[in-house]
């Protein structure tokens, strides 16, 4: 089962939450959301209308019970929520923290904020340490998730009390989709945020990906650190042990390239499409 959190900024967010709670669910509100999403595509560029009505569609059908816990978590020092089944809306003023709420979800998913901020920024301040814990419940099949999150240390991430070993094994039970003008970075930022965005849908696709990514992002940080070491001073030792990490970070970005480039042929008719 699958989670989709969709975070909609400004007067869109209010607005579409307005729609769906005017309207009493989502079928009915379906036509007044096309007609907002006429009113976007100035400024967003064409939307097919199929593409968002089924969007919502797959929306209300994937959405898992669950129950979130936030201890210490941005703006939140506690909070304790129950989601029934469908579609959850929430509304709230500007600087409620509706998108902590949300960031809290995905930080959950991905042990890592979607607005790109670094994880000691999502302790709130004052704290110590954060705390996530979500029950899911998918099909007949009960989930706990938890992670802690020290201010000083290491996070630690659990999954039905068990040491979460990687990141991809959080991909098989909590996978979640975020819209936000951020996502913009995608096409306006630089290239990292681009191989980011391939690296993280790869691991949702197939979360066996993720030791590929661990692994790349390993070695090119401790060759990294060996330049950084060496300082521009190279001796036959630094030579030879860079030669080594040069060759094993040439051998897994080949394998992280093939698998990228697969992946961007498999997006590829769908953009077409849609664009």
């Amino acid at each position: 089962m699958t989670a989709c959190a969709a975070a909609i900024s400004s007067s869109l967010e209010v607005k579409a939450l307005e729609i769906v709670r005017a309207h009493g669910g989502v079928e009915s509100a379906l036509g007044t959301a096309r007609e907002w999403a006429a009113r976007a595509v100035a400024a967003c560029g064409p939307l097919p209308a199929s593409l968002a009505t089924d969007a919502l569609r797959d929306l209300v059908a994937t959405i898992v019970e669950t129950n979130l816990s936030l201890r210490d978590f941005r703006s939140y020092k506690e909070l304790e929520l129950d989601f029934s089944p469908g579609l959850t809306a929430v509304v709230g003023e500007n600087g409620n923290g509706k998108t902590n709420l949300i960031e809290s979800i995905g930080f959950m998913a991905r042990l890592a904020s979607f607005r790109g901020a670094p994880n000691d920024a999502l302790i709130r301040v004052g704290a110590d340490q954060l705390v996530v814990r979500s029950d899911i419940v998918a099909g007949d099949r009960e989930v706990l998730i938890e992670v802690e999150l020290p201010r000083q240390g290491r996070l630690r991430a659990q999954v039905n009390k068990q040491k979460l070993v990687r990141r991809g094994d959080l991909a098989e039970v909590l996978t979640t989709t975020v819209f936000s003008p951020d996502d913009l970075e995608i096409v306006k930022g630089g290239p990292a945020g681009r191989r980011d965005y391939l690296d993280d849908l790869l691991i949702d696709l197939h979360p066996k990906n993720d030791a590929a990514c661990a692994d790349f992002a390993k070695v090119l940080k401790q060759r990294n650190a060996l330049l950084k070491q060496m300082g521009g001073r190279r001796s036959l030792e630094s030579e030879v042990t860079l030669d080594v990490w040069d060759q094993r970070l040439a051998d897994l970005g080949e394998r992280m390239a093939v698998l990228r480039s697969k992946l961007v042929d498999q997006l590829l008719p769908l953009v077409a499409e849609s664009y």
